[in-house]
């Protein structure tokens, strides 16, 4: 098993010297998920090993200006604690087949998950797309029931249905008519190209309502749930996104919207341009989590678009709301877990290894018991 594709990237722009604070964000908390624990090291990591342990160890020697004997292994230094030089001398980090190792002197347990899950029974990811079409007054119509190309025998004016259940307009029709795209609860990401060209990928548990062509002063349109956006900027026709009592207004963007009933606050996270939401204009990498504007973990917030679970230093409870959509489960709680998590994991992966992770850090214990999961302290 590979590593994950992000953080593939990530390691190889740390090793090139690239990484952006995002990345090295993503490393460092998968490096910090593993303390304390080592396996053997596959004979095909080696290379790998060797290039990181040499670029961690180049960096604290020109950071803190001291020689580094050539078997010293060290800690990354982005972060931000205060460690002496001595201390930072027994962490080795190497990534392969979807794991991190760590080995010190006396530390002889694995830290990787096992392939065959310790639970009665599993629960797969899902395998396929389940959104639906709903024209205003109309019934939902299932995309994946439908054959590629046109849909105007469907009554969807200016749609085209493609591969991997895509949905896209051409915005070239004369009928302007509203529409709503929604992706269930246990359902892949769905893809939607809107008619002027910008892209928009939806959750599990979320929805989209917007026209079959914009005209009009401006590009609105309504969401439930979460969507990552690719906006067409243009001037001359503002594109505005209205989630929950916000209004998000694009200045040429890239951004990610959280807006879920049953979350505590609604998050916009930008990732390239600007956008502006009331009062308030974002810059790339913050985030406005309620109302507060924060410095965003963007590989974090956009991980799910990516075919991943990322989670950093987050609570059992948040993770598995995430888990609850996509894999359609129920979780009960016998008892309080006050530890938190960090966990990079593929999306496609059964739920048994998301948990294992977690179980693995210690604090928390799963069973799993047809579609519901019960965790213990």
């Amino acid at each position: 098993m590979e590593l994950p594709e992000n953080l593939q990237a990530a390691i190889q722009n740390y090793l090139s010297g690239n990484a952006t604070e995002a990345e090295k964000q993503l490393v460092n908390d998968w490096y910090y998920s593993f303390s304390d624990e080592t396996v053997e090291i596959p004979a095909d990591v080696q290379d790998l090993k060797e290039q990181v342990n040499q670029r961690i160890k180049s960096r604290l020697s020109n950071t803190l200006q001291i020689p580094m004997a050539a078997e010293t292994i060290v800690v990354p230094m982005w972060k931000k604690v205060a460690r002496s030089a001595s201390v930072a001398a027994v962490l080795l980090l190497v990534a392969a087949g979807g794991w991190l190792y760590f080995t010190n002197k006396s530390a002889k347990e694995s830290a990787s998950v096992q392939n065959n899950s310790p639970y009665k029974n599993d629960i797969a990811a899902p395998v396929s797309n389940k959104a639906t079409l709903t024209i205003d007054g109309g019934n939902p119509i299932v995309l994946s029931d439908l054959n590629n190309g046109s849909l105007e025998k469907a009554g969807v004016a200016g749609a085209f249905k493609t591969g991997d259940n895509k949905l896209s307009y051409n915005g070239n029709t004369t009928v302007v008519i509203y529409q709503t795209l929604s992706n269930p609860i246990g359902s892949k990401p769905q893809e939607l190209s809107l008619p002027d060209g910008s892209m928009v990928w939806l959750n599990a548990g979320s929805s989209i309502r917007y026209p079959s062509k914009f005209t009009g002063a401006e590009r609105s349109v309504s969401m439930t749930g979460e969507a990552y956006f690719e906006v067409k900027h243009d001037a001359a026709q503002p594109f505005r996104v209205n989630a929950g009592s916000q209004v998000i207004e694009d200045l040429g963007t890239t951004f990610n919207v959280k807006a879920y009933k049953d979350e505590p606050v609604m998050k916009t996270t930008l990732v390239e341009g600007i956008v502006k939401i009331g009062n308030i204009t974002l810059k790339p990498g913050e985030q406005l989590n309620g109302k507060k504007v924060i410095e965003a973990n963007v590989a974090q917030e956009t991980a799910w678009k990516n075919g991943q679970f990322y989670f950093s230093h987050n609570t059992v409870e948040s993770i598995l709301q995430q888990a609850m959509r996509w894999y359609d489960i129920e979780v009960e709680y016998q008892g309080k877990v006050n530890e938190t998590f960090t966990v990079n994991v593929d999306r496609d992966l059964p739920i048994s290894k998301l948990l294992q992770y977690m179980e693995k850090s210690g604090g928390v214990h799963f069973e799993i018991e047809g579609k519901k999961v019960i965790v213990k302290p």
